[in-house]
């Protein structure tokens, strides 16, 4: 009968009020100067970056380092759980990452992360360096949304969204047309010598989809569903890219990756 009774008052509507903080102000001011003390007694080379806002106002942005060191000294995990790959039509594709960053009392947060690979073409293992990107993304801002006080992490200011730096049709329409049929019809096929196969196969291994390079090379004959005689080097560029999302995606599907 007691149990019917606490029940029952468990159940009676609750009264309506507004949302009210869960320490008092003076708590609340305390842990926001614990933080800013923390910053200036544990930063260090590396930490921050200076910027200027659009008020021409100087400002710091923490790095993924000093992310490193907020998961250490305040006890959070961090953890990814939701990532896919995004290809889009000109051969190049979008990473996008959720991150979930989780303190000590158990209170949580999401982030999510983005990266384009157009804006890290030239710096080495293209999709290992736009995953990274996007992965550093989602975790800073997991992370500094759970204990950072509003704070934009460095990755946002030194870099810019994918949607922003997709290329503007400037050239004539005639043009255009003219240069993505040459483009879709593979003008930079074959040429490519041991180095550049030896890179773009290590992307596969990098991927976590090949154990070694010779590995690499039977992964992608298979997704790409070549026969005896047909080569790997009759694909273009842009192809070749579109073959290495599809042999992470199938091997996504056969749970072969995370």
């Amino acid at each position: 009968m007691a149990v019917d009774k606490a029940l029952a008052r468990w159940e009676e509507p609750q009264s309506i009020g507004i949302v009210r903080p869960l320490v008092t102000v003076d708590a609340a001011v305390a842990a926001f100067n614990e933080y800013q003390q923390l910053k200036q007694k544990l930063r260090g080379p590396g930490d921050f970056i200076t910027f200027t806002d659009r008020n021409g106002q100087q400002k710091e942005a923490p790095t993924k380092q000093w992310r490193s060191k907020l998961t250490r000294f305040f006890g959070i995990s961090c953890e990814i759980v939701k990532e896919e790959i995004e290809t889009l039509p000109d051969g190049s594709f979008v990473v996008k990452v959720t991150a979930k960053a989780t303190a000590p009392n158990g209170l949580y947060m999401y982030g999510d992360g983005s990266c384009w690979s157009k804006t890290k073409e030239g710096r080495g293992d293209l999709y290992h360096n736009t995953r990274s990107h996007a992965v550093t993304r989602a975790k800073n801002r997991a992370v500094l949304e759970l204990v950072g006080f509003g704070e934009v992490s460095a990755e946002e200011i030194t870099d810019v969204d994918y949607e922003e730096e997709r290329p503007k049709a400037t050239e004539p329409k005639a043009e255009r047309k003219a240069r993505s049929q040459r483009e879709g019809n593979g003008e930079h096929k074959g040429g490519r010598d041991q180095k550049w196969w030896a890179k773009y196969f290590q992307s596969y291994v990098n991927a976590g989809i090949a154990k070694d390079i010779e590995d690499a090379h039977r992964v992608a004959r298979e997704a790409a569903g070549l026969e005896e005689g047909e080569s790997l080097d009759d694909l273009s560029d842009r192809e070749l890219n579109q073959l290495l999302m599809l042999a992470i995606q199938n091997a996504k599907a056969k749970g072969q990756v995370a």
